[in-house]
């Protein structure tokens, strides 16, 4: 597992929002979520056991990289976009998960900056 600072340097935990705590196949998940104290966007810090798994904060569109909106109005240009949030993951690194919706059928979609899809 990588390791590291849960808060980037000057962001503090006294403006927690919630905190979770669950027990599934015997592993504790605690998600914490807090305001960023830069921009004001909700953050999910999920740990497993203890260990850091990913940071995910919602984001706009305007905000996904250029290639990550190409690829999704050429792919996916007749779904609706539901949520949109950029990750940072202890193996996958940074990506972008999009929630689609059409005729009421939801898909999670996540993408690389360069617009690779991961599988």
């Amino acid at each position: 597992m990588t390791s590291g600072p849960l808060f980037p340097e000057g962001e503090l935990l006294h403006d927690a929002v919630s905190v979770y705590l669950s027990s599934d196949d015997f592993t504790a998940k605690l998600e914490l979520q807090h305001r960023s104290c830069r921009n004001g966007k909700e953050r999910k810090f999920p740990l497993s056991n203890g260990d850091w798994i990913e940071t995910e904060w919602g984001i706009d569109g305007d905000d996904l990289p250029e290639k990550v909106r190409e690829l999704i109005k050429a792919q996916y240009g007749d779904f609706e976009i539901v949520e949109i949030e950029e990750a940072e993951h202890h193996l996958k690194c940074i990506f972008y998960d999009v929630e689609f919706k059409r005729n009421g059928e939801k898909k999670d979609i996540e993408f690389r900056a360069d617009g690779q899809e991961l599988k």
